[in-house]
């Protein structure tokens, strides 16, 4: 796994609730040293698992042992939902190693001094890694409006907003009655507008809409952020048909069909610098944390060695 997939698990653990991989050399939940885990047969310390295999060492972080025990601690606090996420070795190994990159973070964050306080003391490896991000963004120099500037120039697709449709649409889950009011609509095209709402009003089926008729915001062919919700589906044929034409089939749709009309067509355009300026700064200012942080987790995994065997131990605990 490559520093930048590193660096996006450390902050995937967020979404998972991962709080284990607290420091073992201090608190009351530290896991046991090798012969206290080797005589203790209490099973709500072990969690169900055999003294042996709770001591089972996977990965040696500056000396500090990363044990079985400590991921099965976590295993039981995130419970079975995780269960499908560790079903091969990979995801049991991705999990062993966001640890290994917590340990590594907080080590550093350690080193730099913020071991001394009895909050950090008492924290998880993963809270004092995230405090260390934290604290790295706000010392990062942000980058300054030629930096900005530079990267606007230099990437110019990415800040042109790209051509984008409005669309009507009627929802029926009658496929004959469908195909008839979409006939009518094409035949009478100088009184297209009143036959639409006809048409809506003898075949439109709400179903979980508000109502059968919608008039879209404008969207693009990818979505992009901002976009109104349209259904997939309905996104090729809406940028093959031109404004003030019909789509010339039913588009099926779930448990029914769309009859839709194209209502406008919206040019792509520029973005100022000005608008996006405040946003290029933050993300370069988030790039350079990355790359600082991606230092000391791949010079850090550089010298650890994750034992595969012991990676077998690794289990939800029953």
């Amino acid at each position: 796994m490559m520093p930048s997939s590193r660096w996006a698990l450390l902050f995937a653990l967020t979404s998972i609730g991962c709080t284990c991989g607290a420091d073992e050399r201090s608190g009351p939940e530290q896991a046991p040293s090798e012969n206290e885990a080797l005589t203790s047969v209490d099973p709500e310390v072990l969690l169900g698992l055999e003294p042996a295999v709770a001591n089972v060492v996977l990965a040696e972080i500056d000396g500090a042992p990363l044990r079985v025990l400590e991921v099965a601690r976590e295993l039981q606090r995130v419970g079975p939902s995780l269960a499908p996420r560790l079903a091969d070795a990979a995801a049991r190994r991705q999990l062993v190693e966001s640890l290994v990159v917590d340990r590594l973070l907080a080590d550093e964050a350690r080193r730099a001094g913020w071991g001394d306080e009895p909050e950090a003391r008492r924290a998880s490896d993963e809270q004092i890694a995230h405090a260390l991000v934290a604290q790295a963004t706000a010392d990062m120099p942000a980058p300054s409006d030629g930096e900005a500037r530079a990267y606007f120039d230099a990437n110019p697709l990415e800040f042109r907003a790209p051509e984008r449709v409005t669309v009507g649409l009627i929802f029926t889950r009658d496929r004959a009655g469908g195909e008839a009011g979409l006939a009518r609509l094409q035949a009478d095209r100088r009184r297209r507008s009143e036959t639409w709402i006809h048409v809506a009003e003898e075949i439109g089926f709400a179903g979980p809409r508000v109502q059968p008729v919608q008039t879209t915001g404008a969207f693009a062919a990818v979505p992009t952020t901002g976009d109104a919700y349209v259904p997939e589906v309905i996104r090729p044929f809406a940028f093959e048909t031109a404004p003030g034409q019909l789509v010339p089939e039913l588009v099926p749709f779930e448990d029914g069909f769309f009859i839709v009309m194209v209502y406008s067509r919206f040019p792509p355009t520029d973005i100022a610098f000005d608008e996006v300026r405040e946003s290029i700064r933050a993300r370069l200012q988030e790039r350079a944390v990355v790359a600082r942080t991606d230092e000391i987790i791949a010079g850090g995994l550089g010298a650890i060695h994750i034992d595969e065997a012991a990676m077998q131990h690794v289990h939800i605990p029953e």
